[in-house]
């Protein structure tokens, strides 16, 4: 039974090293696209740009269908990575994953819906504001959709289990 908690403690260290790593790569070649994609003025922060969407990856994959956001366990999956984020981020992502699980769990998981609230998450956290001008959305709804089609579920594919 050691040995058995051990290897699965082992699989769960290299899920969650996969789903950052996968995360940063994304986080750089998503805003690559999206300066390609849109006009410069509505990517301006670059930095901000990559950092947000480096964690809004990172939290859409911590949310997964065999375990819905309880923060106990999130505190635990970062554990296991020995501290790899920093408060600020840890407290980034605990926002928006209750965020994003009120919205699955208040409206469902229909797909296109939880596109827009990504991307609404997105719009929100790099520009720092709740005002939202919807001409200015098109870069913010496209990663949120990446994002999603690529990270939900990412721990679940990965067979992470974690009690």
């Amino acid at each position: 039974m050691f040995f058995t908690k051990k290897r699965n403690r082992e699989s769960n260290i290299q899920s969650l090293e996969s789903l950052i790593e996968s995360a940063r790569i994304i986080s750089e070649d998503m805003y690559l696209d999206l300066v390609k994609r849109h006009p410069a003025e509505q990517l301006m922060d670059a930095n901000k740009w990559r950092s947000v969407i480096f964690l809004t990856s990172l939290g859409t994959g911590l949310l997964n269908d065999s375990f819905a956001f309880k923060e106990d366990r999130m505190k635990k999956c970062l554990e296991l990575l020995g501290g790899a984020l920093n408060q600020e981020a840890f407290n980034y992502l605990a926002d928006y994953l209750k965020y994003i699980s009120n919205v699955v769990l208040t409206n469902g998981s229909n797909d296109e819906l939880i596109y827009e609230y990504l991307g609404s998450w997105l719009y929100m956290s790099i520009n720092q504001t709740n005002d939202f001008v919807e001409e200015k959305t098109p870069p913010y709804m496209f990663a949120g959709t990446l994002i999603y089609k690529t990270f939900n579920n990412f721990l679940d594919k990965n067979q992470f289990q974690i009690k």
